[in-house]
Parts: C-alpha cells; sequence; structure tokens
C-alpha cells in the first residue's frame, strides 16, 4: 500500500514540476505593464498652485516642502514631498513662529500632520491671515528631538 502511495505521489510531483514553471511564465507575461507613476500634479484638488520656490528641509534622505496657495491669496497648505521613506519613528511636522532647539519643540508650535512611508502629504497650515512667515518644523516623537527646521517665506 505505501509502495502505490509513494508512486502516485512520484508522478503528481514531476507532473506538477513539468507543468507549473511553463504556466507561471505564461501568466507572468500577460500581465500588463506597469506605466511608471506619472508626473507630480502641479496644483491640488482644491486647485491651489506651488507659491515660491521648493524648501529642503532633509538633504538625505531628501525631504522637500512647497507652500500651496490660491491664485491671489496667502499660502494656506503646504505639500511635503519625500524622495524616499525617511524611515523617521513618529514624524510630525508642525508650524511654529520661532525655530525652538533642537531638543524640544517651541511652546506655540501647531500640528500641522503625520508624515509616513515616502508618499506626499497636503498638510493645511494654521489660519494663513495670521501666519506671516514662521517655521516649518520637523519633529520625531520616537527621538524626541527636533530633526529640521526651515524658515517659510512671509506671507502678502
Amino acid at each position: 500500500m505505501i509502495g502505490a502511495l509513494r508512486r502516485r505521489h512520484f508522478r503528481w510531483s514531476l507532473a506538477l514540476s513539468v507543468l507549473l514553471p511553463p504556466l507561471y511564465l505564461l501568466l507572468v507575461l500577460q500581465n500588463p505593464p506597469r506605466s511608471p507613476a506619472g508626473p507630480v500634479v502641479e496644483t491640488d484638488s482644491l486647485g491651489r498652485q506651488p507659491a515660491g520656490a521648493p524648501i529642503v528641509l532633509l538633504a538625505r534622505p531628501h525631504v522637500v516642502a512647497e507652500l500651496l496657495a490660491s491664485p491671489a491669496q496667502a499660502p494656506a497648505a503646504i505639500r511635503i514631498v519625500p524622495g524616499e521613506d525617511p524611515a523617521i519613528p513618529d514624524l510630525l511636522a508642525y508650524w511654529a513662529p520661532a525655530p525652538g532647539n533642537d531638543s524640544s519643540l517651541p511652546p506655540d508650535a501647531a500640528l500641522l500632520g503625520a508624515l509616513r512611508g515616502n508618499r506626499s502629504r497636503i498638510l493645511s497650515l494654521p489660519d494663513p491671515h495670521m501666519m506671516r512667515g514662521g517655521y516649518l518644523v520637523l519633529y520625531s516623537l520616537g527621538w524626541r528631538r527636533m530633526i529640521a527646521a526651515a524658515a517659510l517665506p512671509a506671507g502678502p
């Protein structure tokens, strides 16, 4: 009885080893090629466009930010675009009127949002009519220290 099961197992194993590789190759070749990521959209869903030059937050990994504003208005949002996943634990973006120091945030910093992975994020700024410049601060909650601070241009 065991001999018959072994022969059957051997035949099935041989048949699968012959049939599965070409079948797998056929299925892979039938998949349509994936298109590369499209260009970065210049406007967001609300019609806001980049206002001013990009701001480099981190050189390595490369993370840039750009202010977004509706035509003839003060910037109301900021787009943060990481070139790759920064791999910084609990990375948060804040707006602050002053840069603070390396170990703590300024007391009047306003949380804009969390940054995760390598996806770009559009974060709303605090009341744009009150914002006159200030700083964009990246703070790691996991490391309990400021990662970067960049001065924002003063609004109109």
